[in-house]
């Protein structure tokens, strides 16, 4: 019993690991981009306010 049960854990974190293995490209993309964004608008906000004071 005590064996039928680690193997069902040992199953369960392999469809875990598996399944972050299968994902993480798509994290990383979502987070570079989200910060590729946020950077170009944070810059293209200091331009419009140099363009303001000029």
């Amino acid at each position: 019993m005590n064996n039928l049960e680690l193997n069902e854990v040992q199953q369960h974190w392999d469809r875990f690991i598996s399944s972050a293995i299968a994902w993480a490209p798509r994290i990383i993309t979502a987070v570079l981009s989200a910060l590729l964004i946020y950077l170009v608008g944070s810059w293209s906000g200091v331009i419009h306010r140099s363009n303001l004071t000029a």
